[in-house]
């Protein structure tokens, strides 16, 4: 297919990336991640520089929304 290197097939991703299916599946269902497909393959492709992002460490302070008790 095309030769983007940004480009990852999603059962690649999965491996690579130590994550589930279902778990990209729910990244691209909320939004975080975006697909793209080429016409006539069925496989859906992920950007990795998406994944890379989504997967950095998020840095947050006491008090910032979305901050979790720990500890």
């Amino acid at each position: 297919m095309g030769n983007n290197p940004d480009l990852i097939w999603i059962v690649n991703a999965a491996e690579e990336y130590h994550r589930s299916r279902k778990w990209l599946d729910e990244q691209i269902a909320s939004g975080k991640l975006s697909v793209a497909t080429y016409e006539g393959d069925r496989k859906v492709y992920l950007l990795r520089s998406e994944l890379d992002a989504l997967l950095s460490p998020q840095i947050r302070r006491a008090g910032d929304e979305n901050t979790s008790d720990v500890g």
